[in-house]
């Protein structure tokens, strides 16, 4: 996903799509965390949209979600 994204062709869109339970809260984790990693030192400011079905589901998914601690 990072690669797409941020690689050598890269696409401003990308949608990450499977089932319940398969991982993709772990694959945003991923992506953020390599999205920071380049952009700390040449970026004023990173913003992260966070988009969910419910509050319910977002509020338990910001703890997985936090790359800085």
């Amino acid at each position: 996903v990072y690669e797409r994204l941020n690689g050598a062709d890269p696409v401003r869109h990308f949608l990450v799509a499977d089932e319940v339970g398969l991982g993709k809260t772990m694959i945003a984790r991923g992506v953020i965390a390599k999205m920071i990693e380049a952009l700390w030192d040449r970026a004023n400011r990173i913003d992260i949209l966070y988009i969910c079905s419910n509050q319910a589901i977002a509020a338990q998914n910001l703890n997985r979600l936090n790359v800085l601690g």
